[in-house]
């Protein structure tokens, strides 16, 4: 990506806040920055083991994909002393009794 004539991308690895897709990109300059970005803990690459993001969206997709609640949001629970009774916070019964 440019605007005028500079060239973002290469910022973007340059200074550590952007990956070199290796698998889809052999431009060297972009490689060689990376790699002087690592060396300078720059950005991303102060974390002694940042997660690539093709590896993120891996996981994130297992984890989603296993997860038996997947589709179910996280909501506060009000439990009646005996135990017994589950509210949702937009239970009616509630109303007035839970600030």
């Amino acid at each position: 990506m440019y605007v005028g004539d500079r060239n973002i991308n290469l910022e973007q690895v340059r200074d550590g806040w952007a990956w070199h897709y290796k698998q889809f990109s052999k431009d060297k300059k972009l490689a060689d920055a990376e790699t002087v970005a690592k060396k300078a803990k720059h950005g991303l690459w102060f974390d002694a083991h940042p997660t690539p993001p093709w590896e993120f969206r891996k996981l994130r997709a297992e984890s989603d994909s296993t997860s038996p609640h997947s589709d179910v949001q996280d909501q506060s629970v009000f439990i009646s002393l005996s135990g017994k009774k589950y509210h949702r916070q937009d239970c009616r019964t509630l109303k007035g009794k839970v600030k």
